[in-house]
């Protein structure tokens, strides 16, 4: 049987097949009235938001955005816990508070093997730890993650310019 040539442009399509979104109901929000006539005002305050987020986050991070984005998975699992406690929709148990590099990976496209210096970097920080199960989560100081209180000002910025965001929109659309 004849082994398969691979050619560069076969590895592109199948990255571009893995890469691209699969959003259901793909366009559906641009055709919401509201948006369609306010895209581009929605789209450049937007786009100044995730820029100066993102560019804050470098920052924040010394150009790492790979060990923000792993940070970030985890800390969403933390975040989920605390407002699942905080209307009691339920119970979690330590599981839900810890995330695997498995799950990491397949959530960020990140390969595994970077998820998995990314971890045990933030790990010799004091950042995070693994479970008995191998899975990943914040190391707590009280009732906050070590890392929470070293970032805090980067959680002060991001939550400023996101409110920013939210009155820009609100203001725009209020007047139109």
């Amino acid at each position: 049987m004849p082994v398969r040539s691979i050619t560069k442009k076969t590895m592109l399509t199948t990255q571009k097949r893995r890469l691209k979104p699969k959003l259901q109901n793909e366009g559906q929000f641009i055709q919401h009235p509201k948006v369609a006539e306010n895209y581009h005002f929605l789209i450049h305050h937007f786009m100044e938001w995730i820029s100066s987020h993102l560019c804050d986050c470098s920052r924040t991070f010394n150009g790492d955005l790979t060990e923000m984005a792993v940070l970030a998975v985890i800390g969403q699992m933390a975040i989920r816990h605390n407002v699942n406690e905080a209307v009691k929709n339920y119970a979690l148990d330590g599981e839900e508070l810890s995330i695997s590099i498995s799950r990491i990976s397949e959530l960020t496209s990140i390969p595994r093997e970077t998820v998995r210096r990314k971890l045990l970097g933030m790990k010799r920080k004091g950042w995070v730890e693994q479970d008995e199960n191998g899975r990943w989560k914040f190391v707590m100081s009280g009732n906050e993650s070590v890392v929470a209180n070293e970032i805090k000002p980067l959680e002060t910025r991001s939550l400023t310019r996101m409110m920013n965001l939210v009155d820009a929109i609100n203001n725009h659309l209020k007047n139109n």
